[in-house]
């Protein structure tokens, strides 16, 4: 029993001084909380860097036995590898720079550019659902999606006025709709955290 009370009560009680210390220092209550924080950054690291090592045991698991994919696992700890000696001179040293910016953005505007086929095949499968939210969405994405396009310019500034309606009205009071709920969520699960509730799903695995 006292194994799971005293793990809930320091959870409880770390998570209660650090959120009080956030609004008063007294009793200590604003250093203490800075401290915590410190430590949550520490723990962070280390636990960034036991994910790394974790990835790293499970990938060359894979090499040795020859399982299925293992040259890709040979790739994946190539790069590891190779980033992290080029890091050693701290984030911005010329090789870490440069391996940001002919690999890794690279690759990353190819992924994004493969979004288009990905939108493309939704647009196919929204098209055989049909209904009028359906049509009113892909009218929207056409307005934004068009109202990219320089050429469209040429045709007046409808489109373009039209698109920037979209992004400054619908779309923000969406993304911000969004954002509210994550805190929300947020907010929910810190103060199941700190009552105590969840500390049987926490603790009885």
């Amino acid at each position: 029993m006292s194994r799971r009370i005293v793990p809930v009560a320091v959870m409880v009680g770390a998570g209660l001084v650090t959120l009080l210390g956030q609004f008063t220092d007294a009793l200590l209550l604003g250093e203490l909380s800075r401290t915590f924080v410190q430590w949550a950054g520490i723990l962070f690291a280390f636990a960034l860097m036991l994910g790394l090592w974790n990835l790293l045991a499970v990938h060359l698991r894979r090499v040795r036995a020859r399982e299925a994919g293992w040259p890709d696992s040979l790739v994946l700890i190539g790069t590891a590898f190779v980033v992290l000696c080029a890091g050693l001179n701290g984030v911005s040293a010329p090789s870490l720079q440069w391996i940001f910016q002919h690999v890794q953005a690279p690759l990353e505007s190819a992924m994004l550019a493969l979004l288009v086929f990905f939108m493309g095949g939704a647009v196919v499968r929204a098209l055989r659902a049909r209904g009028r939210g359906v049509a009113f969405m892909l009218l929207t994405a056409a307005i934004v999606l068009l109202g990219q396009l320089p050429l469209m310019e040429r045709f007046g500034r409808e489109f373009a006025d039209a698109r920037a309606w979209i992004i400054s009205v619908p779309m923000t009071a969406g993304m911000r709709g969004i954002v509210l709920g994550v805190a929300l969520g947020t907010l929910a699960t810190g103060l199941r955290l700190l009552s105590g509730v969840e500390h049987d799903r926490l603790f009885n695995q």
